[in-house]
């Protein structure tokens, strides 16, 4: 008797083009189809990134999984119609992509019979959604953490924790062999240096961090600025507008927008900051930064301490503008052999622990595990 493959659904909120979905696309088509057969759940069918999902040939069901669990009777009245479907199409397993504290679908699968996991994406926990993150973590039979601080801050003792970094895909993102000169809008020389970072533009990316240090060292030293992100919201406006008071020449800073060739932009960039607030989950912008063989100074937060744990010298206290400083001035006064070193490093802490390959080894494994 042929055994069946166990049956996965992933759950996502949205398959627009942001961080989440691409990690999951990344992931899903590089697992092995003919192991486990792959499912994925969103609310609705928008964004361009659906489009690829169905492209692929992925079995993609919409449905309103999720809801308040408040009234109770309510909330309860909805997991049992949600279970009542993923009892009938016999899901084994039901893995959690959503990054909120939402823990009606956990309880969905458990009436279900399937088992539940979920990936813990960043460092919410504490505040108002505190009670629900401990009902999110207590009905889950396994929970994937992306970075060694959530073990140790959220779950020191409890077996479910299982560490698996999201990875970069290396044939996507690597150093190009001609200089791509022609993306620069300014002027530059053999002496110039291009300070960039590609980030989602909200407030806890510390975007105006990054820019308040480069306008303490641009006058002194031959410096470029490159901003890679959609800035068309608020955030993105009080940006403009703080570029605007500093008095930054537009020769020596560009808003670039949300750009698609982004391994490309990344080989133009001498150093890439991911000047970040608060702690992350696993920080992809990071990676893909390494890959393309560029040099990474990074906040002293949880995500980013572990992909440049190699290089302990180029973390900066999160927040502060002068540190920042300092660290920028640090990695304009070496040569090139110092910083060939330094990138050294990071690159091969990358290869052997932030690969896309390494990543989906580990989820199959951990699949193949939990379903055994």
């Amino acid at each position: 008797m042929i055994k069946r493959r166990p049956r996965i659904l992933f759950t996502i909120p949205n398959l627009n083009t942001a961080g989440s979905g691409l990690a999951l696309f990344k992931l899903l088509t590089n697992l092995n189809q003919e192991k486990f057969d792959i499912h994925v759940l969103c609310l609705h069918s928008k964004g361009a990134l659906f489009k690829r999902f169905e492209d692929f040939g992925f079995k993609i069901h919409i449905l309103n999984y999720t809801h308040r669990m408040r009234p109770i009777l309510n909330g309860l009245k909805h997991c049992w119609g949600i279970s009542r479907w993923l009892r009938k199409n016999k899901f084994d397993v039901v893995y959690s992509y959503h990054y909120s504290a939402d823990y009606s679908e956990a309880i969905a699968a458990k009436l279900a019979g399937s088992k539940w996991v979920f990936v813990k994406k960043n460092m919410g926990w504490f505040g108002s959604s505190y009670r629900a993150w401990r009902l999110r973590s207590f009905l889950a039979d396994s929970i994937i953490i992306q970075n060694n601080e959530m073990k140790k801050v959220f779950y020191p003792k409890s077996p479910k924790a299982k560490l698996i970094s999201i990875g970069v895909d290396t044939e996507e993102y690597y150093e190009l062999e001609e200089y791509p000169k022609d993306l620069l809008p300014f002027k530059v020389t053999r002496n110039t240096k291009i300070i960039g970072v590609v980030a989602n533009f909200v407030p806890v990316k510390g975007i105006e961090i990054l820019i308040d240090a480069f306008n303490s060292l641009y006058i002194d030293h031959d410096l470029r600025l490159v901003l890679i992100g959609d800035n068309n919201n608020n955030y993105g406006q009080i940006i403009t507008q703080f570029v605007k008071k500093l008095r930054i020449p537009p020769e020596r800073i560009c808003f670039a927008g949300k750009q698609t060739n982004i391994n490309e932009w990344l080989n133009t960039f001498d150093l890439f900051v991911q000047p970040s607030l608060r702690g992350e989950g696993s920080p992809i912008a990071v990676q893909e930064a390494i890959a393309s063989g560029t040099l990474v100074i990074g906040s002293r937060i949880c995500g980013v301490e572990d992909q440049i744990s190699q290089t302990p010298n180029l973390l900066f206290e999160p927040g502060s503008t002068r540190a920042l400083s300092e660290k920028i001035k640090y990695v304009l006064s070496l040569n090139k052999a110092e910083i060939n070193l330094l990138k050294l490093n990071q690159k091969q802490h990358l290869l052997e622990n932030y690969t896309l390959e390494a990543e989906v080894n580990a989820v199959e494994n951990y699949l193949t595990a939990l379903t055994s």
